[in-house]
């Protein structure tokens, strides 16, 4: 038998407080909802704390905290609102302003991101951004693609040691 298809998902993204004194970390999720050509269909399809819902109201921003924690950031996304231009949608984590504070992932204690199906409870996967981690300021951890009538999911964990910025030049988004 076929599982049901997956129609709306919970994204929390989490970490403690850092054991270096003085240290604050601020974590953000970032969502780029994309077309065919892998840019966004309009500058409004880029989910982040200054824009925290899409145009079609499939993805919203629930929650962006800058203190660490459990889920201190979520993101609820349900698949059947998604625009019929929207391919891919990606999940992407920052550190805020990482590289002038000379901060990375290493640095971070015990941060994550989970993903759970928001209907059943079940935790689709959970990536641990900073076990082992390197240099890495900025991560592309996971991609939900249309595939035929559904919708499909897969683990990137592509890090970066650049900020936000070049991400969205390469998804089609403009920042001031």
């Amino acid at each position: 038998m076929d599982d049901p298809p997956l129609t709306k998902l919970k994204v929390g993204l989490g970490w403690d407080v850092s054991s270096q004194q003085g240290t604050k970390f601020d974590l953000d999720v970032h969502v780029f909802l994309l077309n065919e050509n892998q840019k966004v269909p309009k500058e409004e399809f880029f989910i982040f704390y200054n824009n925290p819902q899409s145009p079609d109201g499939s993805t919203n921003l629930l929650k962006d905290s800058r203190t660490a924690g459990n889920n201190t950031e979520t993101v609820f996304v349900e698949l059947d609102k998604v625009s019929s231009e929207v391919e891919k949608i990606v999940f992407i984590v920052t550190i805020y302003d990482a590289l002038t504070r000379e901060q990375n992932f290493s640095m971070v204690n015990n941060a994550f991101i989970r993903m759970t199906n928001a209907e059943t409870g079940e935790e689709m996967f959970q990536f641990d951004l900073a076990n082992g981690g390197g240099p890495e300021t900025c991560l592309i951890v996971g991609e939900i693609y249309r595939y035929n009538e559904d919708w499909k999911f897969t683990a990137v964990g592509n890090g970066y040691q650049s900020d936000i910025q070049q991400l969205c030049t390469n998804f089609g988004v403009q920042l001031a």
